[in-house]
């Protein structure tokens, strides 16, 4: 659990932003990142799978993948979303989200 005292030495870093839309060619097997993800999705569709499950990304639906974790991405037909990639400077700041 993160409490107050933790939040404050939170250092959050910012990789990349951006608003896509992107097709079919969106799909990547087996990718291994050292960036937390966020997506949200405005229009279309697309599965991201990792820790044994498949996750839905659906317009509205902000979706994060901790980093330092393997994944996979599948589209099958477009996805219009803004992703967030950043680094996180906490001990264990996201070690426990989906267990």
């Amino acid at each position: 659990m993160i409490d107050g005292q933790s939040l404050q030495s939170l250092n959050v870093n910012i990789i990349s932003t951006a608003r896509v839309k992107v097709g079919t060619e969106w799909n990547y097997a087996d990718v291994y990142g050292p960036f937390h993800d966020l997506h949200l999705v405005h229009d279309g569709h697309a599965t991201v799978r990792h820790h044994k499950q498949d996750f839905h990304l659906n317009p509205g639906v902000l979706h994060f993948a901790p980093g330092y974790t393997r994944a996979s991405s599948k589209c099958e037909s477009f996805i219009d979303h803004s992703y967030i990639y950043f680094a996180c400077k906490l001990p264990d700041c996201f070690e426990n989200l989906l267990t």
